[in-house]
């Protein structure tokens, strides 16, 4: 063992630690805060003394040699001592060495020594052994040190150790082997106990872990989760749980059910707690709740119970179910079942449902009836066996069968047929498949309906009906009939030559359907007013006769798909059948616009012949006074002008000849005007190709203003020309005058089969509504405040007049004012 001398030698530094052992933070191991130096050496002899009696010390010193060398010295006689041979001044001076090295022995000083060189061979003997008492003194006084420092430093590990730092470790470089197998066990168990602190840790964050998933996914689940322990007191619950009772689950946890229910609910529910708890396992049953917001709701607690790692029950986990909505359709499978038994007793049909497999499940008493067939035989639930029979009652039994078969043989197709039965009776069956929401097919549903009256009157409707098509097809007016759903159930061949609507582009059609060949549009015409006796008439008819049952009205239609207006009388009547139930309604139109023409054209003639004589001797009597005196102006006035210097009077010259030359020019077309007011005669008219002559007449300057035509070159209208020119240049230059800067002017023409209609559109300042007549008579202008001289206002009543003498129309229509007009006339077509 290697024993560290003179170790005080190293505690001269004068500071409060030694700086051998404080480099592993250990405090000197004799007085903590002195100094180390010479003055404490005695106090260091007495530390070694106190390791001397020592238990610690006493239990590691194991030196037999020193034990016994100290006993000799205690026990051996002095006169043995000095028994040697000529030994002279030595026992004196060697009892002096020995006591010497034995007082500071006992003073602690293990290092002295003694020479033993001595001419006394006892004393050389002695001093030897006490040379070794004293090595092995030193030597066990180094091991105490060494034992005393190192169990000081373990007890500072272990204190570290006990606070929670287990960083701490002990050394394991002691020279002592005890003090370094000690500290070596100490760091072994420390390493342990930090491993399992480690584990323990890691386990507990998984842990925590498992239970942070597990708390989100019952948080997740819609339904209301708790846990309680066997005490009753809430352990935890889900989000559903919270807003059922209305707290969060720190509030909950460690309430017990009559904290948070009246007293005979929470008494209902920690009897059923008791139960559980009394019999471990598996707990079902149905209850109601009642929310924080006083909402009462019926749900199955579904409960169990879970255990501790001893195996004792440690509390239970319960679900709440909310079966409200459950119950509810419970219910009202159950009023719906009661309300098809009762429907299905109550038909008039005979009701008959199969399952998948052609069993019977249900027949009402009218299929027993309508089939007659026995009582016994449905109780066999076999189809088959009903086939069968009914298959005897009916006149086409393979057909009934091979229908039957089919459908059974295809799930998704459904079915309705007649069948005949030998006794006369028609039977109107249905068949359909029944399929769940899944498109499982669970069987079919066939009906049966006694429709022999039915067909009877049906058949006896038809001849009816097909007789009065047979009239009415015939009838010269126009007429057409409709159900009482006002669905077209005739339209006879007038009708069709008056519409251009055929037949079969219109039977069966109602909303109003038949109004569009009249109007344009879905509106109630008469045969929609019957019936109707406080219905207001004045938004469609001005005028309606009723007698009886049956309407009257004059009315002019407006023009509709380049025909003309109309004016016809209708006549509209209920249609009734033998029972007298009014089964329709029937209505005539009688076009009386030829007649109404011939009318109003007679008398329209006849006031014009009688006005245009007088008119015409006033105005050629009006045309010869006028000209005489403008003779000699028109001669005159220039002579005047050339002979005048004055600038003004030259002016005014000027004036006078263009306001002469304006009214020779009013009295030209005063007389052309008046010589038109007589009908023109056929000889003095020609073929005449309206493309070339609108042509012709385009080839003149109109300035800014774009003209363009689209007339086919083979339309041909019979004129004379010199009108045809007139009235196409007064419309023109009529258009071209009213139109904007950059403006265009269109010409187009479409044939019928006796006229041609010509167009011409300008996109001028355009009229309004009240004006559209008023431009064709004599004299007018739409406004008075742009009155020119130049134009005297009787360009559009010339044109009037010639299209009147070639038995034509013309008339203006316009969108308003700034939105152009577009004058329309008509002349008689080449028929050749």
């Amino acid at each position: 063992m290697k024993i560290r001398l003179n170790c005080w030698e190293h505690f001269n530094c004068k500071e409060a630690e030694c700086p051998v052992y404080g480099q592993e933070s250990k405090r000197c191991w004799l007085e903590p805060g002195t100094r180390c130096n010479g003055e404490v050496q005695p106090l260091f002899a007495d530390k070694v003394g106190r390791c001397l009696v020592c238990e610690i010390f006493r239990q590691t010193m194991d030196d037999t040699l020193v034990r016994e060398t100290i006993d000799n010295l205690q026990t051996q006689p002095h006169s043995r001592i000095f028994e040697s041979e000529g030994l002279g001044h030595e026992p004196t001076k060697g009892f002096f060495e020995v006591f010497e090295m034995l007082a500071r022995l006992s003073k602690g000083d293990t290092t002295v020594r003694i020479a033993t060189v001595s001419g006394s061979k006892l004393f050389n003997t002695m001093k030897l052994l006490l040379n070794n008492l004293a090595e092995n003194m030193q030597e066990i006084i180094g091991n105490s040190h060494e034992m005393a420092i190192g169990l000081c430093e373990h007890y500072e590990t272990l204190n570290r150790i006990s606070v929670g730092d287990f960083t701490a470790r002990s050394p394991e470089d002691s020279t002592n082997e005890l003090v370094a197998k000690l500290g070596a066990l100490i760091n072994k168990e420390v390493d342990a106990l930090t491993n399992a602190l480690a584990q323990a840790k890691k386990a507990e964050g998984v842990r925590q872990s498992q239970l942070n998933f597990l708390q989100t996914l019952i948080d997740t689940i819609p339904s209301p989760i708790f846990y309680k322990d066997t005490a009753g007191r809430y352990l935890g619950c889900n989000k559903a749980y919270e807003t059922y009772v209305g707290l969060s689950q720190d509030e909950l946890v460690g309430k017990t059910a009559h904290g948070l229910w009246l007293r005979e609910l929470a008494d209902r529910y920690q009897q059923q707690d008791r139960e559980l708890f009394e019999s471990p396992g598996m707990q079902a049953y149905e209850d109601f709740i009642v929310y924080h917001d006083g909402t009462l709701r019926d749900v199955v607690f579904n409960k169990a119970t879970f255990q501790e790692n001893d195996g004792s029950v440690g509390g239970l986990v319960g679900v709440i179910l909310d079966i409200t909505e459950r119950k509810l359709a419970e219910d009202a499978l159950v009023f719906r079942n009661i309300l098809l038994s009762t429907q299905q007793e109550s038909s008039i049909d005979g009701i008959l449902v199969v399952d998948e497999y052609a069993n019977i499940l249900s027949c009402n008493r009218r299929f027993v009836e309508i089939m007659g067939i026995p009582p016994q035989l449905l109780e066999m639930k076999d189809d088959r066996l009903a086939l069968d029979f009914v298959a005897g009652r009916v006149v086409n039994p393979e057909h009934f069968l091979e229908k039957v078969r089919y459908l059974y043989a295809h799930q998704h197709e459904t079915c309705r047929d007649e069948i005949a039965l030998l006794d006369g009776t028609t039977l109107d069956r249905y068949s359909a498949p029944l399929h769940g929401p899944d498109g499982r097919y669970y069987g079919r549903l066939w009906t049966f309906r006694d429709i022999t009256e039915r067909k009877a009157a049906e058949k006896e409707i038809k001849d009816a009906y097909q007789q009065m098509l047979n009239i009415v097809e015939f009838l010269p007016d126009a007429t057409f009939a409709v159900d009482m759903d006002k669905r077209v159930i005739a339209w006879n061949r007038a009708m069709e030559r008056m519409t251009g609507v055929a037949k079969a582009e219109i039977l069966g059609k109602g909303d109003y359907e038949y109004a569009l060949p009249f109007y344009g549009v879905r509106r109630p015409i008469l045969i929609d007013l019957l019936g109707k006796d406080n219905y207001d008439l004045t938004p469609h008819y001005s005028y309606v006769q009723k007698e009886d049952n049956t309407l009257f009205t004059q009315v002019v239609l407006p023009p509709l798909n380049n025909r003309a207006a109309r004016f016809v009388s209708s006549t509209a009547s209920p249609l009734f059948d033998n029972q007298g139930n009014q089964v329709g309604s029937i209505q005539s139109i009688r076009d009386l616009t030829e007649n109404k023409r011939i009318e109003e054209e007679k008398t329209r003639l006849e006031v014009q012949l009688k006005h245009a004589g007088m008119i015409q001797s006033v105005m050629v009597q009006l045309g010869h006074d006028l000209k005489t005196p403008l003779t000699p102006l028109f001669t005159l006035l220039p002579i005047i002008g050339e002979q005048i210097s004055d600038p003004k009077l030259k002016r005014m010259v000027d004036i006078c000849c263009v306001n002469a030359h304006q009214i020779n020019e009013l009295t030209d077309k005063t007389l052309n005007f008046a010589t038109l007011s007589s009908m023109l005669s056929s000889d003095k008219r020609q073929d005449i190709g309206l493309a070339g002559a609108v042509k012709e007449l385009l080839t003149a300057n109109f300035g800014e203003i774009s003209c363009e035509y689209d007339i086919a070159p083979d339309i041909v209208v019979r004129t004379e020309p010199d009108q045809l020119n007139e009235l196409l240049t007064n419309l023109i230059s009529n258009a071209v005058r009213f139109s904007p800067v950059q403006g265009i002017v269109r010409i187009t023409a479409e044939e019928t089969a006796t006229d041609v209609t010509i167009a011409i559109r300008d996109s001028g300042i355009g009229l309004a509504p009240e004006h559209a007549e008023r431009i064709f008579d004599e004299f007018f202008k739409v406004d008075e405040s742009r009155h020119e001289p130049a134009t005297p206002g009787l360009g559009l009543s010339i044109c009037k007049r010639i299209v009147q003498n070639h038995q034509g129309r013309i008339w203006a229509e316009s969108p308003g004012k700034g939105k152009g007009t577009t004058i329309y006339f008509t002349l008689p077509r080449n028929t050749v």
